[in-house]
């Protein structure tokens, strides 16, 4: 605590007793009520706030080594308060972690601590030392708790052993066979052939499926042979009917009632059809390579991933030139799967993110052919849709989303510097006019989420209604994107951007960011005010909005700007490590077992965020073993900006060491898969997260590869200078 002082001098020295002792009184009476409430202000944080605090805040605690307490046992020791102190911090440096349970045994202990938020110095408190003896709070798991606590603060140190995982989920495996052949009986009836490797350790039971487009799985009855080889003979569709559909032929592995891992393969019914048909092989066998990891891996996932836009079964995506890379590839059972992978899903967000990473890896050709898919869905209001079907299936979502339509822009943005060329000008100027512009609110500056569109998908849409909701994320992703056009363009239009992003800055400085936390809050609901649920990405994300704004005011030269958004960024950055950390101990179908360190994608209960298999809203704070990797790679990127904003272009110290903890973890991520991918999540919560290999994260994996190696090509040099991610 810091007690500000109080001292002035008087002006007139007559009834110098009278003055005194009234003084004197006041001076009292001053300081008592400013040593308290400076205390808060200065001296850091409440009890309230105790999981607010960040690594930064805690450097500033005084060291204070225990005495030995008065009983002479070494079971308790006696901390003497000093300037700077709270209880809070005095916790932490006695047990590393500072919860409810370590709060309620320290006012046990002090039973004239009627108040943990006001303490003096001078003031003696006594803490108990944990031990197991004692059964305190668990023993040998409560010891383990504070080492990793300690860990966390410390953002790098001894890793964790896998003797400290009590459970290993299995990592999903993808089913080891093939579809080999179909023979056409006659209109409608087919007998399939294929085999299954590995059955004698593989448990479960096989069955083979028809899927029909936007209908169900219809088992066939498969005979499996001993050797792995199998035949079944299969309905296709109805006689003399449903001509010209694409039907899926899907062998899977089942436990129970659950698919737990699959195989599918395409046809198409067709009145003329005899003889046999092939298909491809294509087994996730890999026993004898190493690994797809690191950039070839990604390389790899992107190329099984990808489709010719030209062949799309979804008329208005079927684009001559262009690419998809299928967003999601299930290697486990999810309820989304028919609608998903199996129909080829595409999104707008990660098609955007991963176009990014290939621009930056020099691979402009690439990029723009999936970029200009979706830039041939901007319609006249300069909405683009957030996702598709292109594979037996005509789905296009009816709603249009800021954050998604920001990181389009800002991949056209890139684009246009890398290649110098203007040509999705016309496109990114619609946009910005006629979607953008709409959406930011007058009285705050903030942009609206963006629309909900009427409809199911598979028609047109009757309406658009906005949405009554501003994202930290979509603000932050749209800030960086105007902050790259406002540079890349020129004359008027450039001030156009830079009037907005000023506007947007603002906006989120004023009604998105927690001063009390010390990070930023989800949103703001335009009817109820301030969203104060804390996400990761609203996090780290938004540590990457503040170092730009740093290093937007250090080239303006203003030291003082600069120094207050640093110092957010920081804080930012300790609030990650103290309220996101989590693992996941996993165990593959070859017995390998280890451990993944990463961040959860949420603080506390967030009634709004619900398990839809429970109806239940999850309580993150008691789920330490999920670890989402998109998200976990945000702070990766965030760690590494702010290091190479505080370092110059080299980077060092702990915020690059930690970053460069989080990228190899991701590494031993991608290993686990067959094809260089990245699980989206490390559990299904249906509604919310996948257990899949999706494409944003892998994105976000190539990109964090790239920007922490550099590249020679100057035009990427110069993207790299105007904007992190």
């Amino acid at each position: 605590m810091e007690a500000k002082s109080c001292h002035k001098r008087p002006s007139n020295t007559r009834s110098l007793i009278p003055l005194f002792i009234t003084y004197t009184i006041l001076y009292t009476i001053t300081c008592t009520f400013v040593f308290y409430f400076g205390a808060r202000e200065a001296g850091g944080a409440s009890v309230q706030e105790q999981d607010f605090i960040g690594d930064a805040y805690r450097k500033d605690s005084a060291q204070i080594a225990p005495t030995p307490s008065e009983e002479g046992s070494n079971d308790v020791r006696q901390y003497t308060v000093v300037k700077g102190d709270t209880v809070y911090r005095l916790c932490v440096k006695h047990y590393t972690i500072c919860k409810s349970r370590e709060l309620e045994l320290i006012k046990k202990y002090n039973p004239d601590l009627t108040n943990v938020d006001y303490i003096q110095v001078g003031q003696v408190l006594r803490f108990p030392v944990f031990t197991p003896e004692a059964g305190v709070f668990g023993g040998k798991e409560r010891q383990q708790e504070r080492q990793v606590a300690k860990e966390r603060q410390q953002g790098h140190g001894k890793e964790r052993g896998l003797e400290q995982c009590t459970v290993f989920d299995r990592y999903p495996s993808r089913l080891d066979g093939s579809i080999d052949k179909l023979e056409w009986i006659n209109d409608g009836r087919a007998r399939v052939y294929g085999h299954i490797n590995g059955r004698a350790d593989s448990g479960g039971q096989y069955k083979f499926y028809v899927s029909v487009p936007g209908d169900l799985d219809y088992e066939q009855p498969m005979v499996l042979e001993k050797d792995g080889t199998f035949n079944v003979d299969i309905t296709v569709g109805r006689a003399g009917k449903d001509y010209g559909v694409n039907f899926g032929l899907k062998l899977a592995k089942v436990y129970g009632d659950t698919v737990v891992s699959d195989i599918t393969r395409h046809t198409v019914k067709d009145p003329s059809k005899t003889g046999v048909e092939y298909f491809k092989a294509e087994s996730s066998s890999r026993a004898s390579a190493e690994p797809f990891t690191g950039p070839g891996g990604v390389a790899e996932w992107v190329r099984t991933q990808s489709l010719d836009a030209g062949l799309s079964d979804n008329p208005p995506f079927k684009v001559k030139d262009g690419i998809f890379v299928k967003n999601y590839r299930y290697i486990s059972a999810n309820p989304d799967e028919r609608y998903l992978a199996r129909y080829g899903r595409v999104t707008l967000y990660g098609s955007s993110v991963m176009a990014k990473a290939l621009i930056l890896q020099g691979r402009y050709d690439v990029a723009e052919r999936i970029l200009k898919v979706w830039v041939s869905q901007v319609n006249l209001n300069g909405m683009v849709p957030r996702s598709a079907n292109t594979v037996g299936d005509n789905y296009v979502s009816p709603d249009v989303t800021t954050g998604d339509a920001a990181h389009f822009i800002g991949a056209l943005a890139m684009l246009r510097v890398a290649t110098h060329k203007g040509d999705y000008d016309d496109t990114i100027i619609a946009m910005f006019r006629k979607y953008f512009l709409p959406l930011q609110d007058a009285e705050t500056g903030l942009v609206r989420g963006g629309y909900r569109g009427s409809g199911d998908g598979y028609g047109p849409g009757n309406s658009m209604t906005p949405i009554k909701w501003a994202s930290t994320e979509h603000n932050v992703d749209l800030f960086q994107s105007l902050v790259l056009l406002s540079k890349t363009f020129k004359g008027d239009i450039s001030k156009e951007f830079s009037t907005m992003y000023e506007k947007i800055g603002s906006a989120l400085d004023k009604y998105m960011w927690d001063d009390v936390a010390g990070t930023f809050n989800r949103g703001y609901r335009f009817e109820t005010g301030r969203d104060e649920a804390k996400a990761l990405d609203c996090a780290s994300w938004g540590v990457l909005y503040l170092v730009k704004q740093a290093e937007l005011a250090r080239d303006a030269g203003d030291k003082e700007r600069e120094r207050i958004y640093s110092g957010k960024a920081k804080r930012a950055l300790g609030f990650i490590e103290n309220n996101f950390v989590s693992r996941w101990c996993y165990e593959t179908p070859a017995g390998r077992q280890g451990v993944i360190r990463g961040y959860k994608p949420y603080a506390g209960k967030i009634m709004d965020v619900t398990d839809e298999a429970t109806n239940e809203p999850v309580d993150w704070n008691s789920m330490d073993d999920f670890v989402w990797s998109e998200g976990t790679l945000g702070v990766a990127m965030a760690n590494h900006e702010f290091c190479r904003f505080e370092r110059g272009a080299s980077g060092s110290g702990q915020y690059c060491a930690r970053s460069d903890k989080i990228i190899n973890n991701m590494r031993i991520l991608q290993s686990l898969s067959d094809k260089g991918g990245m699980l989206y999540a490390t559990k299904n919560i249906k509604g919310n997260f996948t257990m899949a290999e999706e494409l944003s994260a892998l994105s976000w994996y190539s990109y964090a590869l790239f920007v922490k190696s550099g590249h020679p090509d100057p035009n990427v040099g110069k993207i790299r200078t105007l904007i992190p991610w």
